[in-house]
């Protein structure tokens, strides 16, 4: 029965949402997609590759599945030299699906394929070194929803190197 609401409820909002003429974000994404996924499209998706060469996702870990085949779709493909996909993302970050994450989605995009360029920051300009030294230690080996996903220790910048983390009361 909740089911069935949930369907009914969904398909009255679509309904209210084209007498309107209003459209919400992910319409609009799945509108898109749908367009890119049928057969016989590639006009359009020519066209949109050659409008825009280069396409840059930031944050990239908060990518969902849809999103991320309409940028493989246009700009990921095998044999596409005209075109440059750039992904920046935090792969630790994939795990938190409550603000859109998708930890496979990230994997996949990570696996998908032959011409991929893996960039990693090595230096943390930002944290104190002890808590650097500790997080080291403690997620050291370990890995993030997924095995493909390991932690990776990087350097402190000199000016942190000897900070710590500490209370006003007890060091």
């Amino acid at each position: 029965l909740l089911a069935e609401l949930v369907v009914r409820a969904c398909d009255e909002l679509a309904a209210r949402r084209r007498r309107a003429g209003t459209m919400s974000f992910d319409d609009i994404l799945r509108g898109l997609h749908r367009v890119l996924s049928a057969g016989g499209n590639e006009g359009a998706i020519d066209a949109l590759r050659k409008r825009y060469r280069v396409a840059l996702i930031d944050e990239f870990q908060d990518t969902d599945e849809v999103q991320w085949d309409i940028f493989h779709t246009l700009f990921g493909g095998g044999g596409l030299d005209d075109t440059l996909l750039v992904l920046v993302g935090d792969p630790k970050q994939a795990i938190y699906s409550f603000r859109g994450a998708d930890i496979h989605t990230y994997v996949d995009a990570v696996a998908a394929g032959s011409g991929i360029r893996r960039g990693t920051l090595a230096t943390n300009w930002r944290s104190a070194g002890r808590l650097i030294e500790a997080l080291a230690v403690l997620f050291g080996g370990g890995t993030f929803g997924d095995p493909s996903i390991a932690f990776s220790r990087v350097a402190t910048a000199d000016e942190h190197a000897d900070t710590a983390i500490v209370s006003r009361d007890d060091p």
